[in-house]
């Protein structure tokens, strides 16, 4: 009789887990596809005229996530600081992380902005861009880096958000910043009504005018008129800096690396000519749109582990984790053995160009495999993410790439001899491997830490 209410409070227990790590992760998820659906729009848009032109925000994509991806890393440390504060009711310590994290984005906005306006082209130059997409992808960044500081603002903001559990605010001003996003394309790109046809630069103008109107929404909301934020007056403190830069430079470090390895391969897979290039920018959007559970779950296990070790319940932040990566197998699974077998369906909504139909199915079916590893392994980095444990991410990161997919994938395509889908061999392996380290970090135990305890590690004696 007993073991059976163990085995019944067990079930109740993963039941209402599993509710609010989805109803905290819904927002998130939404926030995500309603992003990846825009990519897609915009790559539909921009097919028809052209697979030039399709291609060409893809190469600038790539060289801003260098940049984003860093400030996406200390964006970590806010998300696990406020995380942990909420759990404390703290929201003193909130304001101040946000405060003093909203200080350090905006000027790195700023500084990166003059980076890519004055050595762009040298970027560029430096990924091989094939000749014929050059120019377009020269106009499109020109255009789109003037949003690339409210870019920065957004992030601190945003991650305060998550962090005291508030996701629904973050997905409904984004949504305003997507829908903004695609009005403004379609009267751009084409010139409708009065508005001007600018084509590629059109396209450019609209991500930075929809940019620049959520960073307003979201400056407002953290000023005003939000429950738990009120970013008003604070005093500049050392120690904040340091506990930002402190946590967030290994998922920094570790995210730029990453995103200059992505900068990296697209150099070489822009050597197999404009159509492979098309095929990988293609790709890559489509894949974003199923990366979206495991960001969107990573996320979300990433606050309810920060609250969970903020309260000294480990128990619960090790169920929290697992429940994640069961949610993450029972969405992709379905969706990644459909994209596998018909895939090719999905692609003809974009271009009718058959070599590049062909080239982005290859992608897709190793994609496939890979994408469901790495979703996995990005709720598992939410679990080292909401305890404060970022080194493990920065190491996996380095060794995900640098260690393995770039040199792996460069003796495959042009030692081997298998051309860009060397580059896919490698990446499914790379994958592979980090997920399998994740998993052993994980079984350590290691991220289960309380940030405002010194030394305060796992506890027998919690309740869920």
């Amino acid at each position: 009789m007993l073991e059976k209410r163990q085995a019944q409070r067990a079930r109740t227990i993963r039941k209402i887990l599993f509710a609010e790590l989805i109803l905290l992760s819904l927002p998130i998820m939404v926030d995500n596809l309603a992003f990846a659906l825009f990519n897609l729009i915009d790559s539909y848009f921009l097919g028809k005229l052209g697979h030039l032109q399709l291609a060409a925000p893809g190469q600038i994509n790539t060289l801003a996530f260098f940049l984003v991806n860093i400030g996406l890393g200390f964006s970590v440390a806010i998300t696990s600081l406020t995380s942990q504060a909420k759990g404390r009711e703290d929201f003193n310590q909130i304001n101040k992380v946000l405060g003093h994290g909203l200080m350090m984005y905006g000027a790195a906005g700023f500084s990166f902005m003059l980076i890519m306006m004055f050595f762009g082209r040298s970027f560029l130059g430096f990924m091989r861009v094939p000749a014929d997409i050059l120019p377009y992808a020269l106009s499109f960044l020109y255009a789109y880096i003037w949003g690339m500081p409210a870019n920065f603002i957004r992030m601190p903001i945003n991650s305060a958000l998550r962090g005291v559990g508030d996701t629904k605010t973050v997905l409904y001003i984004h949504l305003v910043g997507i829908l903004s996003n695609i009005l403004l394309d379609a009267l751009l790109i084409f010139g409708l009504g009065p508005f001007p046809e600018l084509g590629v630069v059109g396209a450019g103008i609209a991500t930075a005018i929809a940019m620049w109107i959520e960073a307003a929404i979201l400056l407002l909301l953290a000023t005003r008129y939000h429950r738990y934020i009120h970013l008003k007056h604070f005093v500049v403190e050392k120690t904040q800096f340091a506990s930002i830069l402190k946590i967030g430079m290994p998922s920094a470090l570790g995210a730029g690396f990453t995103a200059f390895g992505f900068v990296t391969i697209n150099g070489f897979i822009n050597t197999f000519g404009s159509m492979v290039s098309t095929a990988y920018t293609l790709a890559s959007r489509i894949t974003n749109l199923f990366n979206m559970p495991g960001v969107g779950i990573g996320q979300g296990v990433a606050v309810m582990v920060g609250h969970s070790l903020g309260r000294g319940r480990y128990k619960r932040a090790d169920r929290v984790v697992k429940t994640g990566i069961a949610a993450v197998l029972i969405m992709l699974i379905p969706l990644m053995s459909f994209m596998f077998f018909k895939g090719d369906v999905f692609i003809r909504m974009f271009t009718d160009r058959e070599e590049v139909v062909g080239y982005c199915f290859t992608l897709l079916k190793f994609l496939s495999v890979s994408v469901i590893l790495f979703n996995v392994f990005n709720v598992l980095v939410g679990a080292f993410n909401g305890g404060g444990d970022t080194k493990p991410v920065l190491y996996f990161n380095l060794l995900r790439l640098w260690g393995m997919r770039i040199p792996i994938g460069w003796v495959l395509s042009f030692v081997v001899g298998l051309g860009f889908v060397g580059f896919y061999w490698s990446m499914l392996f790379s994958n592979t491997i980090v997920f399998i380290g994740a998993y052993h970090i994980y079984k350590t135990g290691r991220w289960k830490r309380n940030l405002y305890i010194e030394g305060a590690r796992e506890s027998d004696c919690e309740v869920l």
